[in-house]
């Protein structure tokens, strides 16, 4: 049995309602996402710019920095070597697991919420027939 495309098309609407359900929430935690990385990316440069001034060079390597750390990917072409920039680094790698855990779970939980209404109206069709 091959899937249908409107059986598709209906699984990527119940998604697109779910993201639309969950803008507010999820706007407010991306905000917040970015207004970290910009602070740890400035914070991060000023820590290490004077250990490693050719790895540091300007701003744009410390916002390099935080979001592979922040994404928790973490390539290694730049690294802290600080106690204050390691301390720093252990900071918005546990943030950036966090940050990324919260709009799954409010993308999940919405999700949830319109398959169980969906379900919902289909028994109540069903009893009323």
């Amino acid at each position: 049995m091959g899937w249908r495309s409107t059986e598709v098309g209906l699984n990527f609407r119940i998604i697109g309602m779910a993201l639309a359900s969950a803008r507010e929430e999820l706007e407010t935690v991306y905000t917040a996402s970015f207004i970290t990385i910009c602070f740890s990316a400035i914070l991060m440069y000023y820590i290490e710019r004077n250990a490693q001034p050719k790895v540091f060079k300007n701003i744009g390597d410390g916002i390099w920095w935080t979001i592979i750390t922040f994404a928790t990917v973490g390539y290694g072409d730049i690294y802290p070597i600080t106690f204050l920039g390691e301390l720093l680094g252990c900071i918005i790698c546990l943030v950036g697991v966090t940050m990324v855990a919260i709009p799954t779970g409010i993308i999940s939980s919405s999700f949830i919420n319109i398959v169980q209404k969906k379900k919902q109206n289909l028994e109540k069709e069903n009893d009323s027939q």
